[in-house]
């Protein structure tokens, strides 16, 4: 499906979308989670998807996406990270540990830096720009869970 993005609104939103995402499935992996250091883990994670979330809400202009545009947005965000949601996450053993939380998480990311890249691509004047600096920004925060990972190895 292509998914047409016409302007930084547009991109904005959608990243705000998918760290609603990001933030849902790690408050729901804390339901899960009954370790203290695996719960000590998933609130770094979602310390960090909250602060993503508020940087990018505050980076959105005046201009509005609504109606059919937001649904359309919304649905495919949902569709990119955390497939299958908190079952699926559960089949893949990503709460067997701390580490495991880790890797989980670091795959996420590095799926949404290569969808940013890959909408970049797609998109022209300022959504590609937008969709630029977001991807760089999730690659710096892939990058931090990576030093987190093999500071715990």
């Amino acid at each position: 499906m292509t998914l047409g993005i016409r302007n930084s609104a547009e991109a904005l939103f959608m990243a705000v979308e998918m760290e609603k995402r990001a933030i849902r499935m790690y408050e729901r992996m804390l339901l899960v989670v009954n370790d203290a250091t695996s719960t000590q883990v998933i609130k770094h994670l979602l310390k960090d998807e909250i602060e993503h979330l508020e940087r990018f809400q505050t980076q959105m202009s005046s201009e509005a996406v609504s109606g059919e545009d937001a649904m359309l947005l919304s649905a495919r965000a949902n569709d990119i990270l955390f497939a299958g949601g908190l079952t699926q996450a559960a089949r893949e053993g990503a709460f067997n540990s701390p580490q495991s939380i880790l890797k989980y998480a670091m795959e996420q990311e590095d799926t949404a830096v290569k969808t940013y890249l890959d909408l970049a691509k797609k998109s022209t004047n300022a959504a590609k720009k937008t969709f630029q600096d977001i991807s760089s920004e999730e690659k710096d925060h892939f990058d931090a869970l990576m030093d987190l990972f093999q500071s715990r190895a």
